[in-house]
């Protein structure tokens, strides 16, 4: 959890964030927000108050204390559910037999013989349907 002076510090920076706002108390409008923020740990404190993605890009008004806590604790959920995820179980290729390797081996043998038997041109030739210098070009 940040220090006191750590939330005071990023709390006027959030607060600053809106040029304009004038709120009718302003230390006081800082000192709750401070204390909104120092429930929460520093690495969401410093998201919520990076001008680059935090809160301040979200609203075009100041936030209230229930905004910064509803944005705090929804970033916090996220990085809950990120530390609990696992990714899921990996089938590893399996591995193939000789058999089928062999079984492999035959077919492509007798489909290069059968393209090759076609016109009697080579099996590049044939796939591509055109004489072999041709296809090289």
């Amino acid at each position: 959890m940040p220090t006191s002076t750590y939330a005071l510090t990023a709390a006027k920076q959030l607060v600053e964030s809106w040029p304009h706002a004038q709120p009718p108390g302003p230390k006081v409008y800082a000192a709750a927000i401070a204390a909104t923020l120092a429930k929460y740990p520093v690495a969401v404190v410093a998201e919520c108050c990076d001008p680059r993605g935090g809160l301040a890009l979200d609203r075009e008004f100041p936030p209230t204390v229930k905004a910064v806590a509803d944005w705090c604790d929804a970033r916090l959920q996220h990085y809950e559910l990120l530390s609990r995820w696992k990714p899921k179980d990996e089938k590893a290729e399996r591995e193939f037999s000789d058999e089928e390797r062999a079984m492999a081996r035959r077919f492509l043998a007798d489909l290069a013989a059968e393209l090759k038997s076609r016109n009697g041109m080579p099996v590049a030739s044939a796939l591509t349907g055109q004489p072999q210098r041709e296809a090289a070009e």
